[in-house]
């Protein structure tokens, strides 16, 4: 991993110093410095969680849930981001990015490692955490969390091939079904659809009636399986490029500045990047 002006510390700041705790960092931010910690949430667990909240869908945009909002691909609200250390530049501003939003996942998973007991697992700790706050492991709001997280990890052998877990009752129209790949039953297998259209016209596919396809276009008649299964073309490059992230502009962009033309969608969404240098 390349190392940013996010990642190092100033030699010369003032009272700011890394400090080794056992045989783990905490990461923490001092006026801008980062202490890490060694990853307490796994790989498997951490793409569950993303793929429960969003995950790249909610790049870029804030969504109002139960009364506050939460912005990302892991759905942070502003108290879990101060419960982080508050990485980043600021907490929408952590929360538009995957790799800073990871950073205060595993930084308030570690913070509250030992406020839940009752978990069988690393993974039910977090997940439950997660959604319901240090404490969220003795709210039995959260086991449907966690039981859909657990379900995921399980189809991950499937959903790495861009396939479907489910029921050989429900039939895998424009696709085939393979055994073994999926958890549960021994009639649930993994349904694997023909999206080689809409992959080579750089798109995603994915069910229109369950997320937006936020900054690009669908397209029909581009992916297996039913109909409301479209393809998600959009073109961020040019952004990515430029070390940014397209967003509305209604979101602001207090840590770089607007440019236009870098993104695909509506003409509010603008690539938000650095600052140019002087």
């Amino acid at each position: 991993m390349s190392h940013n002006a996010e990642d190092v510390c100033s030699h010369n700041a003032s009272g700011k110093m890394l400090k080794s705790v056992l045989s783990s960092m905490v990461i923490l931010w001092l006026g801008g410095c980062i202490e890490r910690h060694e990853a307490t949430v796994s790989n498997d667990c951490m793409r569950c969680i993303c793929k429960l909240e969003g995950c790249d869908n909610n790049l870029g945009s804030c969504n109002l849930d139960v009364g506050t909002y939460s912005c990302g691909p892991y759905q942070i609200k502003e108290p879990y981001y101060i419960d982080c250390y508050s990485p980043g530049a600021g907490w929408e501003a952590c929360a538009q990015f995957r790799n800073c939003s990871e950073r205060c996942v595993q930084s308030y998973m570690s913070r509250y490692s030992s406020s839940c007991t009752t978990a069988t697992t690393d993974c039910e700790r977090h997940a439950r955490q997660h959604n319901g706050g240090p404490n969220g492991c003795s709210n039995p709001n959260t086991l449907w969390y966690w039981n859909w997280v657990k379900e995921c990890i399980g189809d991950l052998t499937c959903t790495d091939q861009a396939g479907e877990c489910k029921d050989v009752s429900e039939g895998c129209l424009g696709g085939a079904f393979q055994s073994n790949l999926c958890s549960g039953g021994v009639n649930r297998k993994c349904c694997i659809y023909n999206d080689g259209a809409c992959t080579n016209s750089s798109g995603t596919c994915f069910y229109s009636t369950k997320k937006d396809c936020v900054g690009g276009e669908f397209e029909s008649g581009l992916c297996g399986g039913p109909a409301e299964r479209k393809c998600c073309v959009r073109d961020d490059s040019k952004c990515e490029a430029l070390g940014g992230v397209c967003r509305d502009t209604s979101l602001g962009c207090d840590y770089g500045v607007f440019t236009t033309g870098n993104c695909d969608g509506p003409a509010s969404r603008k690539c938000c990047g650095p600052r140019p240098e002087n």
